[in-house]
């Protein structure tokens, strides 16, 4: 049964390995051309190693402002006993794309939820707001219409998180 396991895991490694070379084979060799269809066929291994081999469900949120999008990707099936993490990326497509090889390991342990942050991948709106406050208003919204954060999650903890961050890196860009 041990062996089983550790055969699953190097799989889902190699896997995750695979669909990330075939993404930069594709941008080596096409980097001047426009071919849609294989960085479609790219996106939709990677939605299949996500549903099959993470456990993780696309789910699509409205937000009460009535023109706000989320799309997340979550735990299909979630635990009780699991903690939730919320992980969210930088700047990038979107975030199957950020977080392909960290979500095999992460999804064994805790209930994921993973949204791609507003006007990147799937999430979108018509508001015209572009602040960090927007996003992390839009994140925790999706987050409380899930059912995770009640309680533990607001507004104010997340936009104090991106400031730290983004603090750290304007300090570390100026050279």
């Amino acid at each position: 049964m041990a062996s089983m396991k550790l055969f699953v895991h190097i799989l889902r490694r190699y896997i995750s390995i695979a669909i990330t070379l075939f993404y930069s084979l594709i941008w080596c060799l096409f980097d001047n051309f426009d071919y849609p269809i294989l960085i479609k066929l790219a996106d939709t291994f990677l939605s299949l190693y996500f549903l099959i081999f993470c456990d993780l469900r696309p789910v699509t949120v409205d937000l009460d402002d009535g023109e706000t999008t989320l799309h997340f990707w979550i735990s299909g099936h979630r635990k009780i006993n699991r903690p939730n993490l919320v992980m969210l990326h930088g700047y990038g497509g979107n975030s199957k794309w950020q977080f392909i090889h960290q979500v095999s390991d992460l999804s064994k342990s805790f209930n994921l939820f993973i949204p791609d942050l507003v006007f990147f991948g799937n999430s979108y709106s018509k508001n015209t707001d572009r602040s960090v406050e927007f996003q992390a208003r839009s994140i925790v919204g999706g987050l409380k219409r899930l059912g995770c954060g009640d309680g533990d999650l607001s507004v104010y903890s997340i936009l104090r998180w991106i400031r730290r961050v983004s603090d750290r890196e304007d300090l570390a860009g100026d050279d």
